[in-house]
């Protein structure tokens, strides 16, 4: 059975300060989502497709397509975690 097809996106142009923000962000961000994020939206600007990006970072080819598309509209407020990791509180 043939996986359904998809139309190839990619992110929109990116601009220089992007490119090296998102440069930045892959080689040295400690923020596992962000990273993985950043590579996603860069390896798209380098012509990669959704099925390629999903592969080294462990995303599906679902939610890397909607990252791109979020990217598009929202820029670069798209990489950061919107929620913090909730702590539990034992009393």
């Amino acid at each position: 059975m043939h996986a359904p097809p998809y139309m190839v996106i990619h992110v929109r142009p990116i601009t220089n300060a992007e490119g090296s923000r998102l440069k930045t962000i892959v080689r040295h961000s400690k923020a596992p989502i962000e990273l993985r994020r950043s590579q996603v939206v860069l390896s798209s600007a380098q012509g990669f497709t959704p099925p390629y990006n999903e592969r080294p970072v462990g995303m599906s080819i679902d939610y890397v397509r909607t990252l791109i598309l979020q990217f598009n509209s929202d820029g670069m407020d798209v990489l950061k975690q919107k929620c913090e990791p909730t702590t539990l509180n034992n009393p």
